[in-house]
């Protein structure tokens, strides 16, 4: 039985689109059983483009959240500086969120170093919030077309005027295929105590704040990243994942042992999960679970007291 080439059809016009492969350079078979040698030539090359380009229409995309405790490039030290290039290198993520990266000189140090490595990410987004030593931040490999961070969200708690100490990070990315994603980033309230309010309350109001932000601007392919500072089961957590059918997915990711923690808090001597990917339901159900994990390199401690956390979906 003849079939036509339907997918080869496909991605012709792609690459015709974008000016790869020229209209009278290329006629597209119509029979696949009998392939000309020219045929066979001009179909080995589409592939090594696609394979090059990361064009075809199975490919897939990833995305961590990782929080790098206190990359201050000028106080950290250069082993652990090191350490944090290199897990990042080893998950080679498309796009990274950032918490507790330092100043603006210091998320292009990064930039810079895992540049030199390889791997590199030309668009960013730093988010100043009034915390002066901690922000949120974001490299990604895709252009970023909208930017809605927001540096101080205020609010009032026990009668005192306050802002969301890290801001919201707030930028829409444009995937290979396309699409948008819409990619949310926060560092809430850690759980340490504060001399002038309640560190549990004022993570609440934060986590309020976040999904007032989130449903502001509802889009189907969302991801919500960063260390949320509590547990799941704590009404922060509960709060931003939301219920019905705008519900969040925890994505849950486990290391190679399917040990879910993400935090190491050594006053405490205590390992939770604190660290999130929150999903919107359209990207949920693109997730590749066998290359979604939390990385565990021998040296993860080197590099930060929480591991770097990654998810895997399916291109459209």
């Amino acid at each position: 039985m003849i079939r036509r080439n339907r997918g080869g059809l496909e991605i012709l016009r792609v690459l015709r689109g974008l000016g790869i492969l020229k209209r009278k350079h290329v006629r597209t078979p119509s029979i696949l059983n009998i392939p000309s040698p020219l045929s066979l030539i001009r179909s080995t090359l589409v592939a090594l483009v696609l394979l090059c380009c990361g064009l075809c229409s199975a490919a897939t995309f990833s995305v961590a959240t990782y929080n790098v405790e206190n990359y201050e490039h000028t106080t950290k030290s250069e082993k652990s500086k090191a350490a944090v290039a290199r897990t990042i290198v080893s998950a080679k993520p498309d796009i990274i969120g950032l918490t507790e990266m330092g100043s603006r000189e210091s998320l292009v140090e990064l930039q810079t170093r895992l540049r030199s490595a390889g791997f590199d990410y030309p668009h960013s987004e730093w988010v100043a919030g009034t915390d002066e030593a901690r922000h949120v931040a974001l490299l990604s490999r895709f252009p970023i077309i909208v930017r809605n961070s927001r540096d101080r969200i205020p609010f009032t708690l026990g009668g005192r005027a306050h802002s969301v100490m890290r801001g919201f990070l707030d930028v829409t990315v444009v995937l290979p295929s396309g699409e948008h994603l819409r990619l949310v980033g926060a560092h809430l309230k850690s759980r340490r105590s504060a001399p002038k309010f309640d560190q549990t309350q004022f993570r609440a109001r934060e986590a309020v704040l976040l999904r007032r932000h989130i449903t502001a601007n509802e889009t189907p392919l969302l991801l919500i990243f960063g260390d949320l500072n509590d547990t799941k089961n704590e009404p922060p957590v509960r709060e931003i994942i939301g219920s019905g059918k705008n519900a969040l997915v925890d994505l849950r990711p486990a290391d190679k042992r399917r040990e879910t923690w993400t935090h190491y808090w050594r006053e405490a001597d205590l390992y939770s999960r604190i660290d999130y990917l929150l999903a919107s339901p359209p990207l949920a159900r693109r997730l590749v679970r066998s290359k979604t994990y939390i990385a565990y390199p021998t040296d993860w401690y080197t590099a930060s007291d929480h591991r770097l956390v990654v998810a895997t979906f399916k291109g459209e």
